[in-house]
């Protein structure tokens, strides 16, 4: 089995994309912010396969975890699931998801991955 880890402030979100990758056979932790994602993933703690990261929460961005775990765990995918608009992948983020009604397109990078 591999590790998901997901990273989002909404609630709902967190939830669905959540079952979603439990559906698709991965273990899941889930974090709400920032500060909990890299409690996670500090001093050795979680390696995860893949990542899921909202880039706006309440405590700073999904970048920030995307960097720390280009750094820490190269090999994790890093897929952002956002609603802004970047112009172009941030450091560490394997594959940018547009957050839109359904989850088709995370469902479909999720089970590239």
């Amino acid at each position: 089995m591999t590790l998901v880890l997901i990273v989002d402030d909404d609630p709902v979100v967190l939830l669905a994309a959540a079952n979603l990758a439990a559906v698709l056979g991965h273990d899941v932790v889930t974090a709400k912010d920032v500060t909990t994602a890299l409690a996670l993933l500090g001093a050795g703690g979680l390696l995860c396969d893949h990542a899921v990261l909202d880039h706006d929460l309440p405590d700073g961005t999904g970048s920030e975890v995307a960097e720390v775990l280009a750094r820490t765990q190269p090999n994790t995918r890093v897929i952002m699931h956002t609603s802004r608009s970047l112009l172009a992948s941030p450091y560490g983020v394997d594959h940018l998801v547009r957050k839109a009604p359904g989850l088709g397109p995370l469902m479909d990078a999720l089970a590239a991955a």
